[in-house]
């Protein structure tokens, strides 16, 4: 964690892309929280649902209060096997950067 918390440090701008949630996703939001800049952006491609619990304890909205998004921080949660989609987002953005 130490590692990431050096990362986050001295970046200039944090943003973070969770696939699933548990262990790695509390590393990673507790890094942000100890920097002096939190993320202006986040995704989180998982299978658990806020309504039951699910969600790591957690959803993006809830890191804003904690510091750990920025006020003005772009976020979503998309509910979705990694495997499906991985594969979409990363073709989307392999076709943007080329189309430019």
């Amino acid at each position: 964690m130490l590692d990431m918390v050096d990362i986050a440090w001295d970046a200039k701008r944090a943003g973070v892309c969770i696939v699933g949630g548990g262990v790695p996703k509390n590393f990673i939001m507790q890094s942000l929280q100890f920097c002096p800049n939190s993320a202006s952006y986040a995704i989180q491609i998982t299978m658990d649902r806020p309504e039951p619990g699910g969600l790591s304890g957690a959803s993006l909205k809830e890191a804003i209060s904690w510091g750990k998004l920025n006020q003005t921080a772009k976020y979503t949660t998309l509910i979705s096997d990694a495997t499906i989609a991985l594969p979409l987002i990363l073709w989307f953005l392999k076709k943007s950067k080329n189309d430019k």
